[in-house]
């Protein structure tokens, strides 16, 4: 193996992947130790401590994957879940909102902006959220059911009745 940060990423993602993540976690580490100024392996370390519910490690190093690229959406959206984790609605919703204003079309930050809102009382941005959340393509499944349980009728993916419409183009 290489020793270079990329080489140690790959290996933890594969690692990590087959369930391993004590070596995940070592080879992440190493690569971080091999370039400080990583945005990836910070993002990587953010991650696992996010998924092992150690919310001030995943602060700490999604906090600094942003500072090295500040439009890495990974790490902005998964410090904006760290956020939520920790009952700071405020900030997690400022995340979110960062999240949908450099990809609007990301329904799952969508969803969770609404959910944000909604914690924060403010119901009918919440409300607008959710519906753009379960408008997109694909939407997002939570936005869609919770909608269904609040009775309301979400529109239906456009199905094209046009025989032609399937055929591919030649």
């Amino acid at each position: 193996l290489p020793n270079s940060p990329q080489a140690h990423l790959e290996l933890g993602r594969a690692l990590e992947d087959h369930c391993d993540r004590r070596a995940a976690f070592e080879n992440y580490s190493r690569a971080e130790s091999l370039d400080p100024q990583s945005a990836d392996a910070r993002l990587d370390l953010g991650r696992f401590f996010y998924e092992s519910a150690n919310y001030d490690g995943a602060r700490e190093h999604l906090t600094a994957a942003l500072k090295l690229d500040p439009k890495m959406l990974e790490a902005l959206y998964l410090l904006a879940l760290t956020e939520a984790q920790n009952n700071n609605f405020d900030v997690a919703a400022q995340l979110f909102e960062s999240v949908t204003a450099i990809d609007p079309h990301q329904a799952n930050a969508q969803y969770f902006l609404a959910q944000q809102f909604k914690k924060l009382g403010r119901d009918d941005d919440a409300e607008a959220r959710l519906k753009q959340a379960a408008s997109l393509k694909p939407p997002s499944v939570q936005a869609l059911s919770e909608l269904v349980q609040q009775g309301a009728q979400p529109d239906a993916p456009e199905v094209s009745t046009d025989p032609q419409a399937a055929q591919p183009d030649e």
